[in-house]
C-alpha cells in the first residue's frame, strides 16, 4: 500500500499515471504518479527483475499542483 509522504494516509492515495520502461531483458521499471486527497502529488519507482524480486528504488514528492 502506498503511503502519502505529506499526511501519511494510505486510504486517500490514488494512482494517477504509470510509465513502463525496459531496462534490459531481465528488468522492467515502472514510474507511477500518485495523488492524495490532501493535495500532495508524488512519484514512486519500482523495478521488477526476472528473479521475481520487487525493489522499491525511489519515492519522492514533487510540485503540488492541481491539474
Amino acid at each position: 500500500m502506498t503511503k502519502c509522504p505529506r499526511c501519511g494516509s494510505t486510504s486517500q492515495v490514488r494512482e494517477w499515471d504509470a510509465d513502463y520502461f525496459t531496462e534490459s531483458k531481465y528488468e522492467i521499471v515502472i514510474v507511477r504518479e500518485y495523488r492524495c486527497g490532501c493535495g500532495c502529488h508524488f512519484t514512486g519507482t519500482t523495478a521488477y527483475r526476472i528473479d521475481g524480486e520487487e525493489e522499491i528504488e525511489e519515492e519522492r514528492p514533487y510540485e503540488n499542483r492541481m491539474d
